[in-house]
């Protein structure tokens, strides 16, 4: 059974352009993914009283995902390259007695805009209680971070509260 010569050029064709969409994608990772600047608030705090008994230290970090897409239409296919996105990520480590943390995980937030502009919102479902949780820096004080949270219980009979505390770089 023979491969006609159209049919051969047209997977020699196929091939090639796989390995340069496959090529152009490693790359693009590498690449782009430097092109986002860290924000201020990257990195690890601890509340700036130790004897607290909320949230008593955070890490806060941001990842560029390549977002590069590439669309075929038949034997023709096009990429659109360079395109990344900002995720934001908190984890949350909270006072649970002596001694002791409850780690609360990780949770993907996004950066507000307009009057809340420098803020980013977290949000934790903990079954009991949905806490909503806002971080920023101020410009004036680049190494203080404030963390703003509303907690919000199921219960109707618990009061739902607020706390904004300052943490110091780690």
């Amino acid at each position: 059974m023979a491969i006609s010569n159209r049919k051969l050029s047209r997977v020699r064709t196929m091939l090639a352009l796989t390995l340069v969409l496959t090529t152009v994608s490693i790359l693009s990772n590498q690449v782009y993914a430097g092109m986002c600047l860290p924000p201020p608030e990257q990195g690890a705090w601890e509340h700036r009283d130790s004897d607290t008994q909320g949230i008593t230290k955070l890490n806060f970090r941001m990842e560029c995902r390549n977002v590069s897409t590439t669309t075929c239409s038949g034997d023709i296919c096009s990429v659109t390259i360079g395109a990344v996105e900002a995720h934001y990520i908190i984890h949350l480590w909270a006072d649970c007695g002596p001694l002791t943390d409850c780690d609360w995980g990780e949770r993907g937030g996004v950066s507000l805009t307009g009057s809340l502009d420098g803020w980013y919102h977290f949000h934790y479902d903990h079954g009991f209680a949905k806490r909503y949780v806002y971080a920023g820096t101020h410009p004036d004080y680049p190494d203080r971070l404030r963390l703003y949270m509303w907690t919000d219980f199921v219960d109707p009979d618990r009061t739902d509260y607020a706390s904004d505390d300052w943490y110091v770089r780690r």
